[in-house]
């Protein structure tokens, strides 16, 4: 509605004695009067939505704001509270397996192969707008949320108000994690950046600072650089800020354990216009690890921890595939493996039941080992006289292997799955584990769940095959223990 030539902000009830402006949504918005003047008040009012159909449409919100003075009918309110967060995680991502066939350790590369997310990965990607965003891997994260605030000239005499300028753009915020570094970083964009009217003044700034708050070794804070505050005439000319993060600790040492520091972080923003009250919000939280470990290739290293990973096998990979028949088999139908145990249930098929590397307690590895072979050389005896090994599911690196029974109860006694294979195949699935284990990061006590690709229907027979002497030189798990 208009009054005296001038639009009505929708929301805007009554203009308050003492220069504040109370919105119908009960929520009290000060604002600064014009030096000299208290008949006139100017305030900026941010909002935040993360609508698929408004994130990546800046246009749309602009056009909106400066017709109606306010986000109404697109269904988004106003205020600077940050979006609602997820309580658990719900990203997973997956690797196969094929991708370390014939490789030999990472450390080896001239530089560790990053599957990094880019702007146009992050803008096309319906995921990244969720609240969590999008953990391509855990190296590679992006969010993005729509910011937008509409600046609003008041008069008490006469009473009126008006639009003098409003701005929106898709805050996309793109993460790197780090190996060989407890460092992480950031690239905050102000994506499809649309301004107008007094924004588009010079000293109308927009400042973003990336904010860390964790515990653990070192926990986690701003690196350098840690904010951007630069006009919004700079940022669309340059809509990215180059953001850091960082963990302090000790050098590696097998002594101090992995110091490992979890940390959550977020956006801050804050808008500025000389002579309107100051507008800020704060953009969805993210999650991240730090860590060193002496028993990976890269002894330091950061990722993307709100996500669950998986390592996949084919049936149809002749690497591979007696193990992945064995994996298929022991999943989905675990009463049909050796040893025979009605009821029996294996983890790992799923990210609701995962298994857990197990590296530090070398006896229980041992131990696991130890159970798996026994029973295959009670069941086929003369096995390994025919190049082949006992392969076990679950893998004798988890703690869910064979003798679990012996540490968390005897409930878990023949829960396992055990039958010779070719020695080949069964080093090689474990060599790539192995090298997984190191390319993800993936420490002591990791959650991690594996998919078998190409089976289908009920249990079959493993593959044929000719045996052949196995390759003593590869050992459990592919890093160089047992």
């Amino acid at each position: 509605m208009w009054t005296n030539g001038k639009r009505f902000v929708r929301a805007l009830v009554v203009v308050a004695a003492g220069g504040g402006l109370i919105f119908s949504t009960g929520t009290p918005v000060s604002a600064a009067p014009a030096p000299g003047d208290n008949k006139v008040t100017r305030t900026v009012i941010t909002y935040q939505t993360d609508d698929p159909a408004l994130v990546d449409n800046p246009k749309r919100m602009v056009e909106t704001l400066l017709r109606d003075g306010n986000l109404d009918r697109l269904g988004v309110a106003p205020g600077d509270d940050t979006l609602p967060q997820r309580t658990k995680p719900t990203a997973e991502y997956g690797t196969r397996s094929e991708k370390f066939a014939d490789t030999g350790d990472i450390t080896t590369q001239t530089t560790f192969p990053y599957d990094y997310i880019t702007r146009s990965e992050c803008r096309d990607n319906s995921n990244a707008s969720r609240t969590e965003g999008w953990i391509k891997n855990h190296f590679a994260y992006c969010q993005k949320t729509a910011v937008s605030g509409i600046a609003i000239e008041c008069t008490l005499f006469p009473p009126g108000c008006r639009p003098v300028g409003a701005y929106a753009a898709t805050a996309m915020t793109i993460g790197y994690g780090k190996q060989g570094e407890r460092t992480a970083d950031f690239d905050f964009i102000l994506d499809g950046l649309v301004a107008t009217g007094v924004f588009l003044r010079t000293s109308s700034d927009f400042e973003v600072e990336i904010r860390c708050s964790g515990g653990g070794t070192g926990g986690c804070a701003p690196g350098s650089p840690s904010s951007r505050d630069s006009s919004f005439v700079s940022w669309l000319a340059d809509p990215v800020a180059k953001l850091q993060l960082v963990s302090p600790a000790s050098a590696p040492d097998p002594a101090l354990g992995e110091q490992k520091a979890t940390g959550v972080f977020r956006m801050h923003y804050e808008v500025d216009l000389s002579g309107f009250t100051d507008a800020s919000g704060d953009l969805p939280e993210g999650g991240m690890r730090f860590d060193s470990a002496t028993y990976l290739p890269y002894k330091e290293g950061s990722i993307f921890d709100r996500t669950m990973p998986w390592l996949s096998y084919s049936v149809t990979d002749s690497e591979v595939s007696y193990s992945a028949w064995n994996i298929y088999n022991a999943q989905n139908f675990p009463a049909d493996t050796q040893p025979l145990l009605a009821g029996k249930q294996l983890a790992g098929e799923s990210a609701s039941d995962p298994l857990h590397r197990l590296y530090h307690d070398k006896s229980r590895r041992k131990a696991n080992r130890a159970e798996a072979t026994a029973f295959c050389r009670s069941q086929w005896p003369g096995y390994s006289d025919l190049g082949q090994d006992c392969d076990e599911y679950a893998f004798a690196c988890t703690y869910e292997g064979a003798a679990r029974y012996k540490y968390d109860g005897a409930q878990y006694k023949n829960h396992f799955a055990v039958r010779p294979i070719p020695a080949y195949d069964n080093q090689e699935a474990g060599r790539r584990l192995g090298v997984w284990y190191g390319n993800d990061r993936i420490l002591d006590s990791d959650p991690f769940y594996v998919r078998i690709f190409g089976a289908s229907g009920s249990a079959p027979a493993p593959p044929t095959g000719t045996p052949v002497p196995p390759d003593d030189e590869i050992v459990d798990c592919g890093d160089g223990t047992e």
